[in-house]
């Protein structure tokens, strides 16, 4: 896993094959960057593409996510109780790169 900074309120993990992630409370969105992710929330499975993100409710339990079809899936995860400055869809300068 990598940190997106330091001090950012966000963590991004590329997903490769047939690896899977198991999120647990402590985060309260998950966007997916880039590929297509298979999310599984609450009880719910959701087909997710780059650009597209969910919130995460402490209530509905872990979430568990793993690419879908070849690519790998990049996600990024927003720490609960963090704030950000502007746009809540906002990321730190250079985070994308």
């Amino acid at each position: 896993m990598e940190a997106v900074g330091t001090s950012s309120p966000w963590l991004r993990v590329m997903l490769l094959g047939r690896e899977a992630l198991r999120v647990e409370k402590g985060f309260q969105q998950l966007r997916v960057r880039s590929g297509k992710a298979w999310i599984t929330l609450g009880g719910r499975d959701l087909t997710m593409p780059g650009g597209e993100g969910v919130a995460l409710d402490a209530k509905s339990g872990p979430a568990v996510v793993t690419p879908l079809g070849s690519r790998p899936v990049v996600i990024e995860l927003r720490r609960r109780g963090s704030t950000l400055s502007g746009s809540d869809d906002a990321l730190p300068e250079g985070a994308g790169e």
